[in-house]
């Protein structure tokens, strides 16, 4: 047996096996990073919920010690929901690394709204002023309170950047679609689709955007999910939170002029089968 020759053949064999196990390797790695990544969020969950409960304690304490009308009442109501809300976060960080979807409720998105008016109170800068405009006729949508409020703060935080003036304005409104802005074909069917739609508005009076900017951040979100890397990252949350409420998200800039931020969701009474697929599968 020429025995050169074999393990010459046999380096030529391993050689190969390595190499048509390189792209396998490449597609492991990844897997295995997000596999360890999950773990990581899911201990630092745990943690955090950990730190939230004595928070809300002392905030229940508190609001029971001190008298109904004092001003700090308030402050501490606020508290409590930001700690209700964190706790939330945590569950659906949770549900996402053991692959569980979110819960959905039908809700008022007006209501949805108003409930998240004091952390998004706090969240914002002296000078600041937060408005609202709610249609009281506007239909429910299904969906989840909590990602909602991350929608709001995240679109509100960013308008709070874009106002550079000390004094500003963001206004937010809840409104039932009519006319034909998503309605196609004509009469009854038109009408019919364009009012089983609601949509929330976020604008600012802030530095707005040029035509360029605009179109880039257009470009962003208009890529799949997955694909955006992390640049804009409060946007690209908010437009994953829409997507998975079957939503739609535009956005209308102009140098100082401020940017407006339009979400149109499914009204609750146009979904045949009930709540969206699995809203804030990704936390």
């Amino acid at each position: 047996m020429d025995l050169e020759h074999t393990e010459a053949n046999a380096a030529v064999g391993i050689e190969a096996t390595a190499t048509e196990c390189e792209p396998l390797a490449a597609a492991l790695e990844p897997t295995h990073r997000m596999a360890v990544l999950g773990q990581l969020v899911a201990g630092f969950a745990h943690d955090f919920r950990a730190l939230l409960i004595p928070l809300a304690g002392y905030a229940r304490a508190l609001r029971e010690e001190l008298p109904a009308a004092h001003p700090a009442q308030r402050r501490l109501q606020a508290m409590l929901r930001a700690a209700e809300m964190g706790g939330q976060l945590v569950e659906q960080v949770l549900s996402a690394a053991q692959d569980r979807p979110a819960p959905t409720r039908r809700l008022a998105l007006g209501e949805a709204v108003r409930a998240a008016l004091p952390l998004l109170r706090l969240a914002l800068p002296a000078g600041v002023d937060l408005r609202i405009a709610i249609d009281p006729g506007a239909p429910d949508v299904w969906a989840s309170d909590v990602q909602l409020q991350r929608v709001l703060l995240n679109l509100v935080v960013n308008g709070a950047r874009a106002i550079r003036t000390r004094h500003g304005v963001i206004e937010i409104g809840v409104v039932a679609l009519l006319g034909d802005e998503h309605g196609s074909g004509t009469g009854a069917r038109k009408a019919e689709r364009a009012a089983a739609r609601v949509r929330l508005t976020v604008a600012d009076n802030g530095c707005g955007m040029d035509a360029a900017t605009l179109r880039l951040v257009r470009e962003r979100l208009a890529e799949p999910d997955g694909h955006r890397g992390h640049g804009g990252l409060g946007l690209t949350i908010v437009q994953d939170i829409v997507r998975a409420h079957d939503g739609t998200l535009s956005i209308e800039s102009e140098p100082n002029a401020g940017t407006s931020v339009r979400i149109d969701l499914p009204a609750a009474s146009s979904k045949s089968s009930g709540s969206p697929s699995t809203p804030g599968a990704r936390p």
